[in-house]
């Protein structure tokens, strides 16, 4: 569970790759999902788009790839998009590990 979600500073984060890995969805789904995320809160809540970062990192090929990093309110924004039994159990192991995190 503690592989979920990093500790950086003092805040706890987590990846859009390991949303794709834990929820078994594609990387640019995920992705898709963030982007009209980001989309909807430009006219609901624009502040809440500062929950996501875009970044990159190397893929296993040492090419660039396109991710986002996200804090506990990003994560909860797009996890609340996803439903199903498997999506509840990663949803909750994720609201462990990020408790986890934040209490150390």
């Amino acid at each position: 569970m503690e592989n979920l979600v990093t500790l950086e500073g003092k805040q706890a984060l987590t990846t859009s790759l390991k949303v794709a890995e834990k929820f078994e969805k594609r990387h640019d789904n995920v992705l898709r999902d963030i982007e009209r995320l980001l989309e909807d809160l430009a006219d609901v809540s624009p502040k809440d788009a500062l929950n996501f970062e875009e970044m990159s990192q190397d893929d296993m090929y040492g090419r660039k790839q396109r991710i986002f990093l996200m804090n506990r309110d990003g994560f909860t924004l797009l996890a609340m998009r996803y439903t199903g039994k498997n999506a509840l159990k990663f949803q909750t192991d994720y609201i462990k590990a990020f408790n986890h995190m934040e209490d150390h």
